[in-house]
């Protein structure tokens, strides 16, 4: 598949690639290089990123739905606003990257991805939280490999709504 002048197919080179508002559904770039790639508002849900290299790729308002993310490097990626509803994260190394404003609803395997320094908001963060819960731990006891960037006093209502959040959902 050919868009924009530029060939879609796993394992292309696609390093510092204008796909801005490209409709590529479904996309098969299993460990392409899409290294500083500009990529945002463009329509990539349910492509496959497996292995991919996403490095400071700006997907900026990208529609990621259902997309497989497994072992991908979005390292210092921004993703703030991206639709990453019900995608894998299985392995992903997210580290410095913006997710702000991301939709993670339904994500999978959320808490096996690398989050280190990784800028968040206070929504997210408490669907990581539940991410963490599920598998029988917190966002606190794993710090050493996940750091969020947020204002202090916004952590600090992020993790009280988190705790009060999962307390009540028990309760009822």
């Amino acid at each position: 598949m050919e868009v924009q002048g530029y060939k879609i197919e796993p394992k292309a080179d696609l390093e510092g690639a204008n796909l801005s508002d490209a409709d590529i559904r479904e996309a098969k770039l299993e460990g392409a290089n899409l290294s500083d790639a500009d990529i945002d508002g463009a329509n990539l849900s349910g492509a496959n990123f497996e292995g991919a290299n996403l490095y400071r790729a700006d997907l900026y308002r990208t529609n990621l739905e259902r997309a497989n993310l497994e072992r991908a490097n979005l390292e210092r990626a921004k993703l703030y606003g991206a639709n990453l509803s019900g995608a894998n994260f299985e392995g992903a190394n997210l580290s410095d990257a913006d997710i702000r404003e991301a939709k993670l609803e339904d994500a999978i395997n959320l808490a096996y991805g690398n989050f280190h320094s990784t800028l968040i908001d206070p929504d997210n963060y408490l669907i990581m939280e539940k991410a963490f819960a599920e598998i029988g731990t917190t966002l606190d006891r794993k710090e050493q490999t996940l750091f969020m960037i947020i204002d202090e006093e916004v952590m600090r209502e992020a993790r009280e709504l988190a705790t009060n959040k999962l307390i009540s959902e028990y309760i009822i």
